[in-house]
């Protein structure tokens, strides 16, 4: 489908295009590809195809995941309370 995209004209890319648009709502499950699509500069020849591809790159690129949210909050919980120990000690 790449390579169809890479075309920017002709058949191969109207196909790319009508298969990409059944998925866009899925790109960023493989995060790889839609960066690869992304950085395809014949895509803007479908510009609401294009926004739509962008959108999810940019979203992709924009939330934390789950995952990455808890250890950051475990970790600001454990400088927290190693701050307090230390005010706490120090204060006398």
């Amino acid at each position: 489908m790449i390579e169809g995209i890479k075309k920017g004209t002709g058949n191969m890319f109207l196909f790319a295009v009508i298969a990409l648009e059944q998925f866009v709502e899925k790109l960023n499950q493989w995060p790889q590809y839609l960066n690869s699509i992304v950085s395809i500069s014949t895509l803007k020849n479908n510009q609401l195809l294009y926004e739509k591809v962008t959108f999810k790159f940019n979203e992709m690129n924009n939330t934390k995941k789950p995952k990455d949210i808890g250890q950051n909050d475990a970790r600001n919980h454990y400088q927290f309370n190693n701050m307090v120990i230390y005010i706490i000690k120090n204060s006398n």
